[in-house]
């Protein structure tokens, strides 16, 4: 489960007007690569990034972003709102942990679950969570920071992926019915983003169009 939400704008690049009038465009980064489509990014830290085809008109870039204008605003101000989450140290992270540890005995309890082969509370990188094909659950230690309902929700998904190791209609109906709002708190837990330590490369903004849907915002034209 990440704990990113970059949010995305993707267009296929095709022919067509190339002079536009002249007007305020926001700044952006520009990557020219061999792809066929243009896609706009507005990073968790709220800068813009667009990638296009090596021969596509700056002209027809530009009027692309300046007619996304109101949605880069809308998501800089959403990444402004977004509270960062640094692992933990010290009397912190004990502290972290046992009300980790507090949440999954009350969801082991509360709910019929399947059994883990394993349970780790550990710092990670770029997930809240993950299971393992070995039935290997690991809770991110910076959950503790998490309202008790998103450290519930945490725990939840990954044990569901003990059924169902990807994010079906399957998964999903599962998970609903343990938490009937888990859609809710999936959103409610995107108002969060983990910070990368000190010394850790940080992962590459742009990935395919298989990634996890939950960590992108689409929009074809």
């Amino acid at each position: 489960m990440s704990g990113h939400s970059d949010a995305w704008i993707v267009v296929m690049a095709a022919s067509g007007k190339t002079d536009y009038p002249a007007a305020a465009v926001p700044a952006y980064r520009l990557v020219r690569s061999q792809r066929r489509t243009v896609s706009l990014m507005v990073g968790t830290d709220g800068d813009v990034e667009v990638r296009c085809p090596l021969n596509y008109p700056r002209s027809r870039i530009d009027h692309f972003v300046r007619e996304k204008a109101d949605w880069i605003a809308r998501k800089q101000k959403e990444s402004q709102a977004i509270i960062p989450v640094c692992p933990p140290t010290g009397n912190q992270a004990e502290a972290w942990d046992l009300k980790i540890k507090q949440r999954l005995a009350v969801v082991i309890r509360q709910y019929p679950v399947e059994k883990p082969g394993r349970i780790m509370i550990r710092n990670q990188v770029s997930r809240w969570g993950s299971c393992s094909s070995k039935r290997t659950i690991a809770i991110n230690r910076c959950c503790g920071i998490l309202p008790p309902a998103l450290i519930d929700y945490v725990i939840l998904h990954e044990f569901c992926h003990l059924v169902y190791m990807n994010h079906s209609t399957e998964f999903w109906k599962l998970l609903t019915g343990y938490l009937p709002d888990a859609r809710n708190r999936r959103r409610a837990l995107a108002g969060y983003r983990l910070c990368k330590p000190a010394g850790i490369k940080p992962a590459a903004k742009w990935n395919n169009q298989q990634t996890e849907a939950k960590q992108f915002d689409w929009y074809t034209e």
